[in-house]
């Protein structure tokens, strides 16, 4: 019941602003950072103090405002999954692979993480490049479920665009609004180590694909037609829970 429910919900999200019919996985990833670029604006001018709680109903009404306007279930999702992407102790940095899943995808997927884990402040471009072409190589391998291959690009798509949005946090604008935030019982944001960009960058992929095979292995089909129309589903479904797990580590890290 309550995955029908979530079903119907991510149906209609991005109704007002995007043709769910169309949604392609390699939209995720700016979608993300549309989402924290909202975030950044709401606190380009703030010298407030913040809570936990108050960063998580910020990024809830953002993700919120992809749904439509007079849908209540959709919105209610949007905190439901902040919240338990906040709640659920983190994410780690590799994912837990179904036994169906093909065996050349796992190993470009586990090159992505190892290839994000080298990012620094002067090899943005190497990364970026290298990323393009592990996408490359999941569009190329035949064979594969259908599904699998969408959550993986839409993991590569937004561990491309998440890296570019961090690095540009972290070394790129000295005074980049999430570079300052001011958290309670924070540190200074200048003092995050690389482990900690690595770990926030991650989060958002391992999001996507905790939460997208969770979806696929609920749905328990291999109807084509069923599949097919799953896909757009799938896809909001990942970006629904890849935003707010990046946020839960960035106050981790100035923790």
């Amino acid at each position: 019941m309550r995955f029908t429910v979530i079903l119907s919900s991510l149906a209609v999200a991005f109704a007002a602003r995007k043709d769910v019919r169309k949604l392609m996985p390699e939209d995720i990833g700016p979608l993300h950072n549309d989402a924290f670029n909202q975030l950044t604006e709401k606190y380009r001018s703030s010298t407030t103090v913040l809570s936990k709680l108050d960063l998580m109903m910020d990024i809830s009404e953002i993700m919120a405002g992809y749904c439509d306007e007079n849908d209540g279930a959709c919105k209610n999702l949007a905190y439901e999954a902040t919240m338990k992407e906040f709640h659920n102790g983190g994410r780690n940095d590799y994912v837990q692979f179904p036994e169906s899943f093909h065996d050349g995808m796992k190993v470009t997927v586990e090159r992505m993480y190892s290839t994000i884990k080298d990012v620094d402040a002067n090899n943005l471009d190497d990364i970026v490049n290298t990323l393009d072409e592990l996408t490359n190589e999941i569009n190329s391998q035949q064979n594969v479920d259908i599904l699998h291959k969408t959550v993986s690009l839409s993991a590569m798509s937004v561990a491309k665009e998440s890296t570019k949005f961090w690095h540009n946090v972290f070394f790129g604008s000295e005074d980049h609004p999430l570079r300052h935030l001011k958290i309670e019982g924070s540190r200074r944001l200048q003092d995050t180590a690389f482990g900690d960009i690595y770990r926030i960058i991650t989060a958002d992929v391992s999001g996507i694909f905790d939460n997208g095979i969770n979806l696929i292995e609920a749905a328990g089909t291999d109807d084509f037609s069923i599949v097919l129309s799953l896909i757009p589903i799938l896809l909001i479904s990942v970006f629904y829970f890849s935003v707010p797990a990046s946020l839960e580590k960035l106050v981790e890290a100035l923790a």
